[in-house]
């Protein structure tokens, strides 16, 4: 996201009229995504627009020394970026802290952000951007901004190669070429990832490159096609920003077709925006352009201030019009007191050191002041306190928590008490019993984890199987339903017997139940409980749970075939939380004094009530094993 000054040759004010239009359409999707389903794409006309931009300004450069060249372009984006975004992790870790009583994973997305690595991290914890979790997070937006720093940090080196920067006769065909072989090769990568592994699809800059290099071939064939460029500047413009409006209202499910369209949309408009025209004018109205000015600082803050707004009084019709004001002072304050003030220093002219000091020092320093935060963010917490109840070690036992995000839930239980020597064996979007790259390139680390746990596990250790058995305990619908359940019990028939022959307990954990209408679920059950700075609660955290019949009925599938290798195991047990998830006739009440899960499928680990009750079941379970 960048932005020139007025007065700047080849400056075209209506491409930060664009901005302004993508960064409304984002803010207005980030308060509602009912009133503009699609309005997330605005990120992607941002791809595209950086990707022309940075083209332009590296046009208007010669350069023969690499490192002069290479230095300078850095130090350009270190001041655009880093400043800005510097100053708003730290301010916003610090409010965040206030509020969430478990700020670390928000805090490490923070640092992550500092050092452009957000995505991964994302793409890591295989986090859907669409999802509940997601939202009370301040910085999931930064995934963006990281992949726009991924970019810069290959793009200048290709141009240089290619001879584009040094103004060789072949130099803008060299780049033409290169840049528009690796555009197919990223949108075939987009495509087929969108369908087999989505995180790496929305989150990877691999996947995301041909959107910004999609910008970059629109600036290179309009200087030299001019054919092209004289047939696209015919087009009306009006009717390609009407599609793109249109675009922006069209539902989820169309995700990757929309992301597509508005990538070409959004090239033809620049190729076709002209003087004289109602859009030209609308797009570089001053007010209008002052917004794509300063939307930077806007995307900045506007979800950190949302996300805040989660943790405390909610998103409504009387809260919006306060939390649109703070949004815009922030952005303001950004722009005209950070960016402008950062952007106007002069370095030394050993570009080089002025490059590490500029990059480094900072971001060294935020580092150290977010570690810091996090040791000590507990003791600003705002709301009530909580302590699980310490309870005494049954056995001197290492515990291997094996399978997806579930599992890890149980591994977090158990290293929060420090009755037990947890190890950390699971793979976030991974069942247990999935080890090859067939169904999910990720999980192929679980063949790692299977050999671990065969090479390591000694007797009396435990190894606990945990995981969201979706679509398993509902029924065999369709062949990938039949050729999961035919891959868990190959799985188990495998490892049990080495288990067993170990002398290492096995335990099961059978499925505990799902939110009822999760869409209705506003996640993340901390929000479900008053507290001085929340002083109600959304009416999302009472949505009720499925009836306690209807669920035990969904899962005899999978409790039959996991009783049947308890029978046939001497060393494998269950471990039923069903009295525990649905204490009543439904399942996960969500009250005040009584939340269960923290989205609409997990366990809520950090609720008191319900880690006691999960750690006093399990000590039951090992109690009657070593009884026995």
């Amino acid at each position: 996201m960048h932005s020139k000054a007025l007065s700047k040759p080849n400056y075209r004010a209506e491409i930060d009229g664009l901005r302004a239009f993508a960064v409304i359409a984002v803010i207005i999707n980030h308060f509602n995504g009912d009133l503009l389903p699609s309005g997330y794409l605005g990120v992607d006309i941002f791809f595209v627009i950086s990707g022309y931009v940075i083209t332009s300004s590296l046009n208007g450069r010669k350069s023969k020394d690499f490192r002069g060249f290479i230095t300078s372009f850095y130090e350009r984006r270190i001041k655009r970026l880093f400043p800005a975004l510097i100053a708003f992790v730290l301010i916003t870790s610090v409010l965040i802290c206030f509020f969430d009583p478990k700020p670390s994973g928000d805090i490490f997305t923070g640092i992550s952000s500092l050092f452009g690595i957000s995505n991964i991290a994302f793409f890591w914890k295989s986090k859907d951007y669409f999802s509940s979790s997601v939202q009370f997070n301040p910085f999931t937006h930064t995934w963006s901004l990281s992949v726009e720093e991924q970019f810069y940090l290959f793009f200048p080196f290709l141009t240089w190669v290619s001879g584009f920067s040094r103004k060789t006769n072949q130099g803008e065909r060299n780049l033409f070429l290169s840049v528009l072989f690796l555009t197919i090769i990223s949108l075939i990568s987009f495509i087929f990832y969108y369908k087999t592994n989505q995180p790496a699809a929305y989150f990877l800059m691999t996947s995301r490159f041909w959107e910004i290099s999609t910008g970059c071939l629109l600036f290179l064939t309009l200087q030299k096609k001019e054919a092209i460029s004289n047939t696209l500047s015919q087009t009306p413009a009006s009717i390609v920003f009407l599609g793109i409006i249109g675009v922006l209202f069209t539902p989820i499910k169309f995700a990757a077709a929309s992301t597509v369209i508005i990538v070409l949309l959004s090239s033809i408009l620049i190729a076709c925006l002209r003087e004289g025209t109602t859009i030209f004018n609308l797009l570089t109205n001053k007010k209008v352009v002052y917004i794509g000015l300063i939307s930077y600082s806007l995307y900045l803050w506007h979800w950190g201030i949302l996300a805040l707004s989660r943790w405390t009084i909610g998103i409504n019709f009387i809260t919006i019009p306060f939390q649109i004001i703070i949004i815009i002072i922030l952005a303001i304050l950004s722009y005209e007191f950070i960016e402008k003030r950062f952007r106007r220093i002069t370095w030394s002219n050993k570009r080089l050191v002025s490059y590490l000091k500029g990059l480094i020092s900072p971001l060294l320093l935020a580092t150290l002041s977010l570690s810091m935060l996090n040791t000590f963010s507990q003791k600003i917490y705002l709301g009530e306190r909580s302590h699980n109840t310490p309870l005494n070690p049954i056995r001197n036992s290492n515990f291997y928590i094996y399978g997806d995000s579930h599992a890890y839930d149980i591994f977090k239980l158990l290293e929060a008490n420090n009755s037990y020597k947890a190890i950390n064996l699971t793979t976030p979007g991974c069942h247990f019993y999935i080890d090859t790259n067939s169904d999910y390139q990720k999980c192929v680390v679980n063949a790692h984890k299977k050999e671990r746990l065969i090479k390591e596990a000694k007797e009396g250790d435990v190894v606990i199987l945990a995981s969201n058995y979706f679509p398993t305990i509902m029924g065999f619908d369709n062949e990938i339903d039949r050729r999961l359940y035919k891959r868990m019990i190959n799985y188990l028939e495998e490892v049990l017997p080495i288990l067993e022959d170990r002398g290492v307990t096995t335990i099961f954990k059978l499925p505990h139940p799902h939110v009822n209408n999760p869409e209705q679920f506003v996640g993340n059950g901390l929000i479900c409980k008053k507290e001085i700075f929340r002083p109600y609660i959304n009416q999302g955290c009472l949505v009720k749970g499925k009836s306690k019949k209807d669920f035990l009925d969904s899962r005899k599938v999978i409790d039959k075939l996991i009783r049947e290798f308890t029978s046939k195991y001497s060393n494998v047990v269950f471990w039923d939380i069903s009295e525990i998830s649905c204490p009543s006739e439904e399942c996960y009440p969500v009250t005040n004094e009584n939340q269960y899960t923290v989205d609409n499928h997990h366990l809520f680990i950090t609720s008191p009530k319900l880690s006691d009750s999960l750690l006093k079941s399990l000590n039951f379970i090992l109690l009657s094993i070593k009884e026995n």
